[in-house]
């Protein structure tokens, strides 16, 4: 009996021991949420609302600009609010991630309605927090090759960084878009940003063909634009125009066309002291429509090009004479 009797009073003391702990820890959760609450300087990790602006940036292409919009209490920022990363599912099987809020481009292949959906992950410094925002848009035609015009050789300051820009969305441009990279030196290379240092001066046509390529949809298309750049102790001088469709390019004025425009029959007169050897016409993507050698020594030749479709073209004289190559450019009705 007595040893019952102890058997059950220490299974009392056990219960009220687990009751003590329990009653006591509910207690310290108490304080420590009654102390958050009474701290004003604690800031919710998460945004106070989400969404996002988008452009239709070409009507045929299918190509939209996508803008996400955060709504949060900019002046405690210095509380340690962060955004950590943001993530894009565009509603067509393909998602992005972003390393910060910016510009999100992406290209639709087929017309339809799509949901695009962004997550966006925020902490205070201390607490993490995820959210998400989805919408709808129409997409009424898409052509995914129809935007590539839209690239352009950009050049970073006075040095040789070379840029395609003008299309928006880095995560665009590493999933089926790509470009290739002619410095006109004899060197090529692949990407989107490039760093090249020329051997010497010089004037130098550099090629940009930009290209779009699905396999699984057996897309394939390309677009090349070009632009005269001159390299003075491995300097680009100045700011150059960029050759596109309207194209304008620095010309040489030692190389006279005239009349330009013209109807293709033109005469080409050197100013410099070393006469034309050669001529070389190239059309607005790079490629060469005609090509002739002058061993008379002359520095006056008649140009007959009436053949050739209206436009913009780029001559020049003695390419392959670095230090004496001239050009102009010439535009026929």
């Amino acid at each position: 009996m007595n040893t019952l009797l102890k058997k059950q009073n220490l299974f009392f003391l056990i219960l009220c021991l687990i009751f003590s702990i329990n009653s006591s820890a509910s207690e310290t959760d108490l304080q420590l949420q009654k102390s958050a609450d009474l701290d004003s300087s604690y800031i919710d990790p998460c945004p106070i609302g989400l969404t996002f602006v988008y452009t239709i940036i070409d009507s045929d292409s299918g190509a939209v600009v996508f803008l996400p919009l955060i709504d949060y209490d900019y002046t405690l920022l210095h509380a340690g609010f962060e955004i950590l990363k943001m993530s894009w599912d565009f509603g067509d099987g393909a998602t992005m991630l972003a390393n910060d809020v910016s510009y999100m481009g992406h290209i639709y292949e087929t017309p339809g309605t799509y949901e695009v959906c962004y997550t966006i992950w925020t902490t205070n410094g201390t607490d993490c927090c995820q959210e998400t925002y989805c919408e709808k848009i129409v997409i009424e035609s898409a052509d995914p090759c129809a935007f590539l015009d839209r690239f352009k050789i950009v050049m970073n300051g006075d040095s040789t960084i070379f840029v395609a820009s003008g299309w928006y969305g880095e995560g665009y441009q590493s999933e089926k878009t790509k470009h290739y990279w002619d410095f006109g030196d004899g060197t090529t290379s692949n990407g989107k940003f490039r760093e090249h240092i020329y051997a010497s001066p010089g004037t130098y046509l550099v090629r940009l063909t930009s290209f779009y390529f699905n396999e699984d949809r057996d897309i394939c298309c390309t677009s090349t634009k070009v632009k005269f750049i001159t390299i003075v102790n491995n300097v680009i001088p100045g700011d150059q125009e960029e050759g596109s469709g309207d194209a304008k390019q620095e010309t040489n004025q030692s190389l006279n066309i005239s009349p330009n425009p013209s109807n293709g029959q033109f005469t080409l007169t050197s100013e410099s002291e070393i006469p034309i050897q050669t001529i070389t016409v190239h059309n607005q993507t790079g490629g060469v429509v005609y090509n002739q050698e002058n061993s008379d020594g002359s520095f006056s030749r008649k140009i007959d090009l009436s053949e050739l479709d209206s436009g913009i073209y780029f001559v020049i004289v003695n390419q392959a004479d670095e230090a004496n190559r001239t050009f102009n450019r010439i535009v026929i009705k």
